[in-house]
């Protein structure tokens, strides 16, 4: 017999009662949604002041064996109470305790995952927005790295988002609630049949239902946004906003469409579509078997995978859900529903129901169009050149119409300021020219009887020009040394050699016998002896040696006199007069070649105000972000820009600013228009 029922306070989990009297027990397990169970207690029972809403339920169950298998633990939630009936009770509802991530929403926009973020990081994630820590995330058996969006969503239905993009069907969550805190597993089923059930064997009953209501070959999806804004498939699947099953040719083509607001990323989108027409491509098909071949063939449980042979059966299936209602009256008595996937197709259909209603609470965007006007003179050197800025919470930018127009340059006033300055005026070669004539005369200037000036008077005496006080003065000093007048050796009578000389003296009486010859300068060329005993000096030098010394100056103490005696200086003019005779002559002006120069001061002039034109180009560059969109001629019109738009890695247009760049080929008149459109959203964009 299964353990009793326990009963536990739902904040502090502990242990409140154990209800010996329960009754009616029995639960749900399945793949895809929240496990629910129930039980029942008589309406006289004391305990049912601890089954309190959100208090703690753990429930177990036994095998084929009559083992105790544990369950799970539940949250108390509505309870039914029959009080006037024969057998007055009340039946208490349950749900797993999975249902607690419930009581937690992700207020705002939350946007997790992408490349380099894995599946277990964005469950990671939405665990890490729960108030208080009940759930922790222990295995992951995927690594998918796909763009999650959720907008004031509890943190169970995102939970449960994670595995919708995923093209497996393999899936199914596995939990452990008998330690705190509780953990969960992302798990992947394994193809190896636990159990093998056949007809006749241990399989007594199998019902297929097989139902086509909802068969689809062609499915459109779209994921965000509204309107031609709303995101579809068509850029990451060749173009077509649908995918179509191979099925078409045995079914032909069935449409239908599918919309979740949740999705902002195409990748994604189609992924999920792909998952969904996988399951609707076929005509629904579900098996239910009777709860006690399962147990007699093996204790199974969600997610494992058995094999169905019956007629025209040989199969591998998952399974998906197991129900049972009385787990102490009919242990062995329930149904287990089987699938091909954990995902069936009525699940997939309520997917899309549910997916519908949760959209609602999503906020949506709307479609800007801004126009804009930019008008300005330019040349080569200094291109027009206008800033526009994509804001941060655009989702997509549908176009950038550019309009564009060369006219005349054009100025509004005229006016000249002048700095001064100097300038010629005429130029001419000169000439000369007589002003004046005169005959000449002697004229008498003055007359005087003249006299004797004294100039100057002076008493005499004595001055000293100069004084000295004598010293001493080296004029030159030497260190002294050695000199060798010369040296000679092993000169003979008969040698003839500059500087060769003997001291010797004759062995007899006297030197007789010596004959010289000489050549025309008077040189000897050669000295001839008569025979005699000569003796020689033999090998010498001459040596002087010249000490260390100084020469010396010495200059006596001493001073130079100029003796001026008394005395006056003594001018004497004789009786004279002065004349000037001007002889007979003229006076000529000698007129150069020459100009004459003016200069100007700085000044200004008055403006003149108007409407001037000058020249007009014929062609210019168009840029955006330093990317030449083309070469034009005068005019361009209604040229689509968002090709050129600065994108990064992954090809998506950079938010922020953005230049567009006219360079004309002359000097001109630029005149331009252009006009954005853009969609936006309530909570933040994405760049797409």
């Amino acid at each position: 017999m299964a353990k009793f029922i326990s009963v536990y306070d739902g904040h502090t989990r502990k242990r409140l009662a154990y209800l010996q009297n329960a009754y009616n027990i029995g639960y749900v397990k399945n793949t895809a949604t929240l496990w629910t169970g129930q039980f029942s207690l008589p309406y006289s029972d004391p305990k049912t002041k601890y089954c309190q809403s959100f208090n703690l339920v753990e429930l177990w169950d036994e095998d084929a064996g009559g083992k105790n298998r544990y369950v799970g633990l539940f949250r108390i939630m509505p309870r039914v109470e029959d009080t006037l009936g024969t057998d007055a009770n009340i039946v208490y509802q349950l749900e797993h305790v999975l249902s607690t991530l419930l009581d937690d929403i992700m207020i705002g926009y939350h946007e997790v995952g992408n490349t380099g973020v894995y599946t277990a990081q964005s469950i990671g994630y939405i665990l890490d927005n729960q108030s208080d820590t009940r759930w922790v995330l222990k295995d992951c058996d995927y690594d998918h790295q796909f763009l999650y969006g959720w907008q004031n969503e509890n943190l169970l239905s995102a939970l449960f988002s994670i595995v919708q993009p995923f093209e497996e069907t393999d899936y199914y969550w596995e939990f452990d609630t008998q330690s705190f805190p509780w953990s969960l597993s992302l798990k992947q089923t394994i193809p190896v049949p636990k159990a093998d059930i056949r007809y006749r064997k241990n399989l007594n009953g199998l019902t297929r239902t097989v139902d086509p209501t909802n068969l689809t070959t062609r499915l459109y999806c779209y994921g965000y946004g509204d309107g031609d804004n709303v995101l579809g498939i068509s850029e990451v699947n060749n173009g077509l906003p649908y995918i179509d099953s191979p099925n078409i040719e045995k079914y032909g083509v069935i449409t239908q469409t599918w919309t979740d607001e949740r999705f902002t990323v195409a990748d994604s989108l189609l992924a999920v579509g792909q998952a969904m027409l996988d399951q609707l491509e076929e005509p629904a098909v579900t098996y239910e078997l009777d709860i006690q071949t399962i147990y007699t063939a093996g204790n199974l449980n969600i997610g494992d995978t058995v094999r169905v042979v019956s007629i025209g059966l040989d199969e591998l299936m998952t399974v998906t859900t197991i129900t049972k209602n009385d787990v102490t009256g009919a242990p062995q008595s329930g149904k287990v529903s089987l699938g091909q996937g954990t995902i069936d197709i009525s699940t997939s259909l309520a997917e899309l129901a549910d997916r519908q209603r949760i959209a609602e609470n999503y906020s949506q965007g709307a479609e800007s169009i801004f126009t804009d006007s930019f008008v300005d003179n330019a040349d080569p050197i200094n291109p027009a050149e206008v800033t526009f800025i994509i804001p941060d919470n655009v989702v997509h930018v549908n176009e950038i119409v550019f309009t564009c127009n060369l006219t005349n340059f054009r100025a509004y006033s005229k006016a000249i300021h002048g700095g001064g300055g100097g300038d010629r005026t005429t130029d001419d070669g000169g000439s000369s020219t007589v002003t004046s004539r005169g005959g000449g005369a002697n004229t008498l200037t003055s007359l005087d009887g003249g006299e004797t000036t004294r100039s100057s008077y002076g008493g005499g005496g004595s001055t000293i020009v100069s004084a000295d006080g004598g010293g001493r003065t080296t004029s030159s000093s030497s260190g002294g040394g050695t000199s060798y007048s010369v040296s000679v050796t092993n000169v003979w009578p008969s040698q003839n050699a500059p500087g060769v000389h003997n001291h010797g003296l004759p062995a007899g009486p006297l030197l007789t016998g010596i004959s010289v010859t000489k050549d025309a300068d008077g040189k000897v060329t050669n000295v001839g002896y008569s025979s005699a005993n000569f003796v020689w000096s033999g090998d010498h030098y001459h040596q002087i040696t010249i000490p260390s010394h100084s020469h010396t100056v010495n200059i006596p103490y001493h001073s130079h006199y100029v003796y001026l005696p008394t005395h006056t200086h003594d001018v004497y003019l004789p009786a004279h007069t002065h004349g000037i005779n001007i002889p007979t002559h003229a006076h000529q002006v000698d007129i150069p070649a020459h100009h004459h120069e003016f200069s100007l001061p700085n000044h200004t002039h008055d403006i003149e105000y108007g409407i001037f034109q000058g020249p007009v180009a014929s062609s210019m560059n168009v840029y955006l972000d330093e990317v030449l969109v083309g070469v034009y001629s005068s005019s361009i019109s209604n040229v689509n820009l968002i090709d050129y738009m600065s994108k990064n890695a992954n090809g998506d247009i950079l938010r922020g600013k953005h230049t567009i760049r006219v360079v004309p080929n002359t000097l001109t008149r630029v005149e331009c228009i252009f006009q954005i459109r853009l969609f936006t959203n309530m909570h933040g964009g994405k760049q797409y």
